[in-house]
């Protein structure tokens, strides 16, 4: 983040060189530690020499007043963003909500004949024969790399190292094929 030095001075962006001579003067005085006891005087102190010490020089002012712009304009691109991301999702959660409401005041049949319900059930059904296209793969796919080996006989794992991914996969594709078959 970047500190903000015309804050910390009291002054104008477009404050000249003399202007900020004299704030930084005027606040050195009032807020050096052997004057000001309170806790954090310190601190504040060096803000106001770190300040002046950025914006008293032309060319380090002119870097800083570069960064500074650049900062304020990420900033305001991200709550631009920001409130467009929210626009978008209180109107697609509001658009959910009326949906559901609806849903809720309907019957049970016509609910299980929505297109909402009957694009969740079709999804679920690929899903479920992706997954079952997955654990055939765990199965299969280890005997068939073993099979297709290009190395040298005496380097080759042996068939039986294929036990536990085949066991993994014959664990998997059960599963799914209880949820898909069995668990009606």
């Amino acid at each position: 983040m970047v500190k903000d030095y015309y804050r910390i001075l009291g002054i104008r962006t477009d404050a000249d060189i003399s202007e900020v001579k004299k704030a930084f003067r005027m606040l050195a005085r009032r807020s050096h530690p052997d004057v000001d006891k309170s806790p954090g005087a310190k601190e504040r102190f060096v803000e106001i020499m770190e300040a002046y010490q950025v914006l008293g020089d032309d060319q380090s002012r002119s870097v800083y007043d570069s960064r500074r712009s650049l900062f304020h304009r990420r900033i305001e691109i991200l709550e631009r963003k920001e409130k467009l991301y929210r626009e978008w999702f209180d109107k697609y959660q509001n658009q959910a909500r009326s949906n559901a409401i609806n849903a809720s005041d309907s019957s049970l049949k016509d609910f299980l004949n929505s297109p909402v319900y009957k694009t969740a059930m079709v999804l679920s059904q690929v899903y479920n024969y992706v997954f079952m296209f997955v654990g055939l793969f765990m199965i299969v796919g280890p005997m068939v790399l073993w099979h297709f080996q290009d190395i040298p006989e005496e380097m080759k794992k042996p068939f039986w190292t294929l036990i536990f991914p085949a066991l993994m996969g014959v664990g998997f594709t059960y599963g799914i094929w209880y949820f898909l078959f069995k668990n009606k």
